[in-house]
């Protein structure tokens, strides 16, 4: 019987010995994993030791338009003042041009009539040409833009000498050669790191 018993616990005590080694290799193998995604996955870490990923546009001066919309009802549009403001004779809409743009108002509509040489009707848009420093019109809020400087966000106040749906004309606060974020920029802090 004595030769039962210790064969039986030598054999248990192997079996044991690897049912240990067993599941220190199965806690070991969590750990790692654990390491290696909290490693992977923590954006705000890689952020914060790289920058935060964006999306620039290097800013250069360029000729382009700015576009006012006309509705037009045989070669006639009724506009609010902000945008007869912008309106001179000669401009071009469509394959026309402004011939006249009203100093009073109509007293019908409440608003000012720019005539349109030929008889166009539907929706154009008068073209203002312009030189300076475009940027998209995404880039900006509130009159602020921010800009790419050695690796670090900066936040610049600018000044708008015109805009469309599309594009804002700068007249200060940004120059030739900048890089401005266009990407998302709500997140960013003055001073945070960006790549």
């Amino acid at each position: 019987m004595d030769a039962i018993v210790k064969k039986l616990l030598k054999r248990n005590g192997v079996i044991l010995v690897f049912a240990l080694i067993a599941a220190i290799s199965i806690y070991r193998a969590a750990q790692i994993v654990e390491e290696s995604r909290r490693e992977v996955n923590n954006i705000a870490r890689i952020n914060a030791e790289l920058g935060a990923p964006v999306r620039t546009v290097q800013l250069k001066i360029s000729s382009d338009f700015i576009k006012h919309p006309l509705s037009l009802r045989r070669g006639r549009a009724f506009v609010p003042q902000n945008v007869r403001d912008n309106l001179k004779v000669g401009m071009k809409v469509g394959n026309q041009k402004i011939t006249s743009v009203s100093k009073n108002i109509d007293f019908n509509t409440g608003q000012f009539e720019v005539r349109v040489s030929g008889n166009l009707s539907g929706e154009f848009y008068a073209e203002e040409p312009m030189r300076g420093i475009f940027i998209p019109r995404e880039a900006q809020s509130g009159g602020f833009v921010w800009i790419k400087d050695n690796g670090r966000a900066v936040r610049r106040k600018i000044k708008i000498a015109a805009q469309d749906a599309d594009k804002i004309l700068a007249s200060s606060g940004i120059k030739e050669g900048e890089l401005i974020i266009v990407s998302s920029t709500a997140a960013l802090k003055d001073g945070d790191k960006v790549r």
